[in-house]
Protein backbone atom coordinates (compact mmCIF):
# COMPACT_ATOMS: atom_id res chain seq x y z
CA UNK A 1 0.00 0.00 0.00
CA UNK A 2 1.21 3.19 -1.16
CA UNK A 3 2.04 5.89 1.80
CA UNK A 4 -0.48 8.03 0.28
CA UNK A 5 -3.49 5.48 0.73
CA UNK A 6 -1.73 4.29 3.95
CA UNK A 7 -2.52 7.88 4.95
CA UNK A 8 -6.35 8.20 3.55
CA UNK A 9 -6.95 4.79 5.35
CA UNK A 10 -5.49 6.42 8.62
CA UNK A 11 -8.02 9.62 7.93
CA UNK A 12 -10.90 7.73 6.94
CA UNK A 13 -10.25 4.70 9.47
CA UNK A 14 -12.15 1.41 8.25
CA UNK A 15 -12.05 2.38 4.51
CA UNK A 16 -8.62 0.76 4.21
CA UNK A 17 -9.91 -2.70 5.27
CA UNK A 18 -12.25 -1.97 1.95
CA UNK A 19 -8.77 -1.13 -0.01
CA UNK A 20 -8.24 -2.81 -3.37
CA UNK A 21 -11.90 -4.48 -3.29
CA UNK A 22 -13.09 -2.26 -6.04
CA UNK A 23 -15.82 -0.12 -3.60
CA UNK A 24 -17.28 2.52 -6.15
CA UNK A 25 -18.95 6.03 -4.70
CA UNK A 26 -21.85 6.88 -5.67
CA UNK A 27 -22.61 9.97 -7.79
CA UNK A 28 -20.95 13.14 -6.80
CA UNK A 29 -23.35 16.24 -8.01
CA UNK A 30 -21.12 19.24 -9.36
CA UNK A 31 -22.43 22.76 -9.59
CA UNK A 32 -19.99 24.73 -11.75
CA UNK A 33 -20.78 28.42 -11.42
CA UNK A 34 -18.92 30.31 -13.51
CA UNK A 35 -18.64 34.52 -14.04
CA UNK A 36 -19.19 35.58 -16.97
CA UNK A 37 -19.26 39.36 -16.20
CA UNK A 38 -17.62 42.53 -17.66
CA UNK A 39 -14.21 41.48 -15.73
CA UNK A 40 -13.85 38.08 -17.85
CA UNK A 41 -15.49 39.39 -21.14
CA UNK A 42 -11.88 40.64 -22.26
CA UNK A 43 -10.48 37.05 -22.49
CA UNK A 44 -13.61 35.16 -23.43
CA UNK A 45 -12.06 32.96 -25.39
CA UNK A 46 -9.09 31.58 -23.19
CA UNK A 47 -12.09 32.19 -20.58
CA UNK A 48 -14.14 29.32 -22.32
CA UNK A 49 -11.39 26.74 -23.50
CA UNK A 50 -10.35 26.52 -19.79
CA UNK A 51 -13.47 25.78 -18.26
CA UNK A 52 -13.84 23.55 -21.52
CA UNK A 53 -10.77 21.71 -21.29
CA UNK A 54 -11.62 21.21 -17.29
CA UNK A 55 -15.19 19.45 -18.00
CA UNK A 56 -13.55 17.16 -20.59
CA UNK A 57 -11.54 15.80 -18.16
CA UNK A 58 -14.81 14.05 -15.89
CA UNK A 59 -15.38 10.57 -15.88
CA UNK A 60 -17.84 9.03 -18.12
CA UNK A 61 -18.80 5.86 -16.16
CA UNK A 62 -22.00 7.60 -14.36
CA UNK A 63 -20.07 9.05 -11.64
CA UNK A 64 -20.36 12.57 -11.76
CA UNK A 65 -23.65 14.76 -12.48
CA UNK A 66 -22.89 18.27 -13.96
CA UNK A 67 -24.81 21.27 -14.01
CA UNK A 68 -23.44 24.24 -15.60
CA UNK A 69 -24.34 28.13 -14.67
CA UNK A 70 -23.05 31.34 -16.22
CA UNK A 71 -23.51 34.46 -14.47
CA UNK A 72 -23.17 38.03 -14.59
CA UNK A 73 -26.25 40.47 -13.76
CA UNK A 74 -28.45 37.55 -14.15
CA UNK A 75 -27.65 33.57 -14.08
CA UNK A 76 -28.50 31.38 -16.76
CA UNK A 77 -28.21 27.12 -16.41
CA UNK A 78 -26.22 25.98 -19.74
CA UNK A 79 -25.97 22.63 -18.61
CA UNK A 80 -28.73 21.18 -16.35
CA UNK A 81 -28.20 18.08 -13.82
CA UNK A 82 -26.71 16.43 -16.38
CA UNK A 83 -25.76 12.38 -15.28
CA UNK A 84 -22.06 11.96 -17.11
CA UNK A 85 -22.80 8.22 -18.64
CA UNK A 86 -21.09 8.36 -21.96
CA UNK A 87 -18.72 10.92 -23.86
CA UNK A 88 -21.10 12.07 -25.68
CA UNK A 89 -22.73 13.17 -22.43
CA UNK A 90 -19.69 14.78 -21.92
CA UNK A 91 -18.90 16.15 -25.28
CA UNK A 92 -22.13 18.26 -24.94
CA UNK A 93 -21.26 19.81 -21.45
CA UNK A 94 -17.95 20.78 -22.94
CA UNK A 95 -19.95 22.33 -25.95
CA UNK A 96 -21.91 24.43 -23.34
CA UNK A 97 -18.55 25.43 -21.67
CA UNK A 98 -17.57 26.83 -25.21
CA UNK A 99 -20.74 28.67 -25.57
CA UNK A 100 -20.47 30.49 -22.19
CA UNK A 101 -21.15 34.54 -23.23
CA UNK A 102 -22.01 37.26 -21.22
CA UNK A 103 -24.90 38.71 -23.64
CA UNK A 104 -26.46 35.47 -22.04
CA UNK A 105 -27.16 36.88 -18.79
CA UNK A 106 -26.45 40.53 -19.52
CA UNK A 107 -29.64 42.99 -18.67
CA UNK A 108 -29.88 46.55 -18.51
CA UNK A 109 -28.91 48.71 -16.08
CA UNK A 110 -26.29 46.02 -14.97
CA UNK A 111 -24.53 44.67 -18.52
CA UNK A 112 -21.24 42.94 -17.16
CA UNK A 113 -22.49 43.21 -13.60
CA UNK A 114 -21.90 40.48 -11.08
CA UNK A 115 -25.47 38.63 -9.32
CA UNK A 116 -24.03 35.88 -7.19
CA UNK A 117 -27.70 35.46 -5.71
CA UNK A 118 -28.97 34.46 -8.70
CA UNK A 119 -26.43 32.32 -9.91
CA UNK A 120 -26.56 30.27 -6.46
CA UNK A 121 -30.15 30.31 -6.78
CA UNK A 122 -30.16 28.88 -9.82
CA UNK A 123 -27.35 26.24 -9.12
CA UNK A 124 -28.98 25.32 -5.77
CA UNK A 125 -32.66 24.67 -7.62
CA UNK A 126 -31.16 22.84 -10.52
CA UNK A 127 -29.40 20.56 -8.44
CA UNK A 128 -31.90 19.61 -5.89
CA UNK A 129 -34.49 19.74 -8.54
CA UNK A 130 -32.53 17.04 -9.90
CA UNK A 131 -33.70 13.12 -9.57
CA UNK A 132 -30.61 11.92 -8.47
CA UNK A 133 -30.44 14.69 -5.75
CA UNK A 134 -32.37 12.34 -2.78
CA UNK A 135 -29.74 9.66 -3.04
CA UNK A 136 -26.41 11.26 -4.30
CA UNK A 137 -23.50 10.48 -2.22
CA UNK A 138 -22.15 14.18 -2.31
CA UNK A 139 -23.00 18.06 -3.49
CA UNK A 140 -20.11 20.33 -4.32
CA UNK A 141 -21.06 23.98 -5.82
CA UNK A 142 -17.49 25.36 -7.10
CA UNK A 143 -17.61 29.06 -7.95
CA UNK A 144 -14.96 30.65 -10.64
CA UNK A 145 -15.04 34.24 -10.28
CA UNK A 146 -12.85 37.75 -9.16
CA UNK A 147 -14.96 37.53 -6.27
CA UNK A 148 -16.93 40.81 -6.48
CA UNK A 149 -20.67 41.18 -6.39
CA UNK A 150 -22.16 44.52 -7.73
CA UNK A 151 -25.85 43.48 -9.05
CA UNK A 152 -28.59 41.15 -7.19
CA UNK A 153 -32.52 40.05 -8.15
CA UNK A 154 -34.57 42.97 -5.48
CA UNK A 155 -34.23 45.43 -7.75
CA UNK A 156 -37.61 46.81 -6.08
CA UNK A 157 -35.72 48.51 -3.23
CA UNK A 158 -34.48 51.99 -3.25
CA UNK A 159 -30.45 51.68 -3.56
CA UNK A 160 -29.54 55.39 -2.74
CA UNK A 161 -26.07 55.36 -3.86
CA UNK A 162 -23.74 52.79 -5.61
CA UNK A 163 -22.54 51.58 -2.34
CA UNK A 164 -25.54 50.43 -0.63
CA UNK A 165 -26.64 48.53 -4.05
CA UNK A 166 -22.92 46.88 -3.43
CA UNK A 167 -23.82 46.30 -0.26
CA UNK A 168 -26.71 44.87 -0.80
CA UNK A 169 -25.20 42.39 -3.94
CA UNK A 170 -23.09 40.83 -1.12
CA UNK A 171 -25.88 40.52 1.20
CA UNK A 172 -28.19 38.74 -0.88
CA UNK A 173 -25.16 36.62 -2.18
CA UNK A 174 -24.57 35.05 0.88
CA UNK A 175 -28.28 35.01 1.50
CA UNK A 176 -28.58 32.67 -1.09
CA UNK A 177 -25.39 30.74 -0.18
CA UNK A 178 -27.43 30.22 3.04
CA UNK A 179 -29.96 28.59 1.10
CA UNK A 180 -28.06 26.63 -0.90
CA UNK A 181 -26.74 25.30 2.88
CA UNK A 182 -30.36 24.76 4.09
CA UNK A 183 -30.75 22.86 1.08
CA UNK A 184 -28.40 20.10 1.50
CA UNK A 185 -25.40 21.41 -0.31
CA UNK A 186 -22.24 20.13 1.22
CA UNK A 187 -19.36 22.12 0.45
CA UNK A 188 -19.16 25.59 -1.31
CA UNK A 189 -15.51 26.29 -2.85
CA UNK A 190 -14.47 29.15 -4.99
CA UNK A 191 -11.73 29.80 -7.86
CA UNK A 192 -10.52 33.36 -7.27
CA UNK A 193 -9.61 34.66 -10.34
CA UNK A 194 -7.41 37.78 -9.82
CA UNK A 195 -9.70 38.88 -6.88
CA UNK A 196 -8.41 41.61 -4.38
CA UNK A 197 -7.58 40.82 -0.29
CA UNK A 198 -11.28 42.65 0.11
CA UNK A 199 -12.67 40.29 -2.59
CA UNK A 200 -10.80 37.11 -1.07
CA UNK A 201 -12.25 38.16 2.70
CA UNK A 202 -15.88 38.31 1.08
CA UNK A 203 -15.12 34.91 -0.26
CA UNK A 204 -14.45 33.51 3.01
CA UNK A 205 -17.57 34.15 4.16
CA UNK A 206 -19.28 32.14 1.30
CA UNK A 207 -17.28 28.80 1.77
CA UNK A 208 -18.82 26.42 3.37
CA UNK A 209 -18.61 26.38 6.23
CA UNK A 210 -17.24 30.02 6.46
CA UNK A 211 -13.86 29.13 7.71
CA UNK A 212 -11.98 28.04 4.78
CA UNK A 213 -9.05 26.19 3.79
CA UNK A 214 -6.85 27.95 1.35
CA UNK A 215 -4.89 25.55 -1.16
CA UNK A 216 -1.26 26.46 -1.55
CA UNK A 217 2.06 25.13 -2.19
CA UNK A 218 3.27 23.27 -4.97
CA UNK A 219 2.03 20.69 -5.58
CA UNK A 220 -1.53 22.03 -4.68
CA UNK A 221 -2.44 20.49 -1.41
CA UNK A 222 -5.89 20.18 -1.37
CA UNK A 223 -8.71 19.24 1.42
CA UNK A 224 -9.95 15.82 1.82
CA UNK A 225 -13.37 16.38 0.66
CA UNK A 226 -14.81 14.05 3.34
CA UNK A 227 -13.58 16.45 6.31
CA UNK A 228 -13.48 20.31 4.47
CA UNK A 229 -16.50 21.63 3.28
CA UNK A 230 -14.95 24.97 1.21
CA UNK A 231 -12.00 26.01 0.24
CA UNK A 232 -10.66 29.08 -1.72
CA UNK A 233 -7.73 28.53 -4.52
CA UNK A 234 -6.40 31.94 -5.62
CA UNK A 235 -5.01 31.63 -9.72
CA UNK A 236 -3.96 34.79 -11.33
CA UNK A 237 -5.78 34.60 -14.39
CA UNK A 238 -7.68 32.86 -17.42
CA UNK A 239 -4.60 30.51 -18.08
CA UNK A 240 -4.84 29.20 -15.00
CA UNK A 241 -8.55 28.16 -15.43
CA UNK A 242 -7.87 24.81 -16.99
CA UNK A 243 -5.18 23.56 -14.17
CA UNK A 244 -7.25 24.82 -11.04
CA UNK A 245 -10.11 23.31 -12.02
CA UNK A 246 -8.94 19.67 -13.10
CA UNK A 247 -6.66 19.78 -10.04
CA UNK A 248 -10.39 20.62 -8.20
CA UNK A 249 -12.07 17.82 -10.06
CA UNK A 250 -9.17 15.46 -9.21
CA UNK A 251 -9.43 16.39 -5.33
CA UNK A 252 -13.06 15.88 -5.39
CA UNK A 253 -12.67 12.32 -7.17
CA UNK A 254 -14.43 12.93 -10.35
CA UNK A 255 -11.35 11.68 -13.09
CA UNK A 256 -9.94 8.77 -13.72
CA UNK A 257 -6.65 9.68 -11.96
CA UNK A 258 -6.01 10.47 -9.64
CA UNK A 259 -9.25 10.77 -8.79
CA UNK A 260 -9.78 7.11 -8.59
CA UNK A 261 -8.03 6.94 -5.43
CA UNK A 262 -10.28 9.62 -3.67
CA UNK A 263 -13.99 8.21 -4.99
CA UNK A 264 -12.81 4.47 -3.56
CA UNK A 265 -12.21 6.29 0.05
CA UNK A 266 -15.63 8.51 -0.34
CA UNK A 267 -16.95 5.18 -1.36
CA UNK A 268 -15.55 3.64 1.54
CA UNK A 269 -16.82 5.86 3.88
CA UNK A 270 -20.17 5.68 2.41
CA UNK A 271 -20.42 1.42 2.88
CA UNK A 272 -19.94 2.57 6.38
CA UNK A 273 -22.17 5.28 6.79
CA UNK A 274 -24.76 2.19 5.93
CA UNK A 275 -23.87 -0.38 7.66
CA UNK A 276 -23.99 1.74 10.72
CA UNK A 277 -27.06 2.86 10.04
CA UNK A 278 -25.98 6.74 9.67
CA UNK A 279 -28.08 8.37 6.95
CA UNK A 280 -26.64 11.26 5.17
CA UNK A 281 -28.41 15.22 5.88
CA UNK A 282 -30.84 16.65 3.72
CA UNK A 283 -33.09 18.97 3.73
CA UNK A 284 -36.55 18.63 4.04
Amino acid sequence: MSKLATLLCATVVAPCLLWGTGVKAGIVQVGLIVDASSSTEGELPAFRTGVANALASLLTDGAVEVTLVQFSATAAVLVDALLIESPADRAFAVGQALAIDPVTTDVPPFEGGTNFEDAFEMTTAAVTGSPRFASADFQIFNMLTDGNPTTHNNLGLPDLDEASRLARARMFGKDARDDAITAGIDAISFEALGSTPADITYLETLTHPSAPFHVTGTPLVFPDPLQSQGFILEIAGVSDIEDALIAKFDAAGITPEPGTLMRMVIGAASLLRQQRGVTTHRAM
